[in-house]
């Protein structure tokens, strides 16, 4: 597709698909993990940025102390005697953390500093200071998709962002991408609107950490170790209260769910077999 032909509302999901080079189950996926709250992971499951710099500095004082400790004991006991003859800063740790089987532990702990450290600037605030609403994340996650020749089609992407709205805003959670009718008609207000979430959005297209940050995207599962799960999906089921999005995994089907209850998200993970011989469906959504 070249992107240039003006996405209509009323189409429906065969139309629109084939009209966006049949990508429509990756848009639907990166809308699917922006009002999950899944995207780049844990923190938008409830972290503050200042909870993330506290636990970035708890991270180095663990290890720090652990290291101090452990550095102290073949001084004060007979053992490494290897150890008390280096000089080397750096070799004495390196020493110390394999003769103590330390690898995995402080990968684990590194690992998670590496994800959350992330999130300290992505996204980034709006122009205002204030944090980027759902609508200018998914359109920042179109971005990447919804262009050609004379640049990135933000007028294509208000447009899908209503059709996607108007199939969506009967459900709990539909209202975080409200678009109004005027807000798509011809005329000032459509073109404020292209202009505000062209001016949210554009200092990050040029960011090469942003558009690196988007290959990393995926569920990261609170609770559990720092692991990313990267879904490719087969089905997206956008419920009245929960969104669903399945995998295929071998000879399961593997579902991420979360659900919207009063005014909580709730995270859940299952497996069940495929059925056999049955197509799974594309995309859908409640009945309106």
């Amino acid at each position: 597709m070249s992107y240039s032909d003006k996405i209509d509302i009323l189409w429906d999901k065969e139309k629109l698909d084939a009209n966006l080079g049949h990508k429509l189950l990756n848009y639907a996926y990166s809308l699917a993990l922006v009002l999950m709250d899944a995207f780049w992971g844990y923190p938008y499951f409830g972290m503050k940025k200042s909870s993330i710099e506290s636990e970035l500095e708890y991270i180095k004082k663990i290890k720090k102390e652990i290291m101090e400790r452990i550095g102290n004991y073949p001084y004060k006991y007979p053992i490494f005697e290897r150890y008390k003859e280096m000089k080397s800063a750096k070799e004495k740790d390196n020493y110390i953390i394999h003769k103590f089987r330390l690898e995995r532990f402080f990968w684990t702990l590194d690992a998670r500093a590496r994800w959350i450290k992330q999130y300290l600037d992505f996204p980034p605030p709006n122009i205002k200071g204030q944090p980027i609403n759902k609508i200018h994340k998914i359109a920042l996650l179109w971005a990447f998709e919804m262009k050609n020749n004379n640049g990135i089609q933000w007028a294509n992407i208000i447009r899908l962002l209503k059709w996607f709205y108007e199939r969506l805003k009967n459900t709990s959670y539909g209202s975080e991408i409200s678009i109004s009718d005027d807000a798509i008609k011809p005329g000032k207000k459509f073109t404020a609107l292209k202009k505000k979430i062209k001016k949210q959005c554009f200092p990050l297209i040029s960011n090469t950490d942003y558009w690196d940050s988007i290959y990393r995207q995926g569920i990261f599962i609170p609770g559990y170790r720092p692991k990313l799960i990267r879904i490719n999906p087969c089905s997206i089921k956008f419920n009245k209260e929960s969104i669903e999005i399945a995998e295929k995994s071998k000879e399961d089907l593997i579902s991420h769910i979360m659900k919207f209850k009063e005014g909580k998200k709730y995270y859940l993970m299952k497996s069940s077999r495929l059925p056999p011989r049955k197509k799974l469906p594309f995309i859908s959504f409640a009945s309106r």
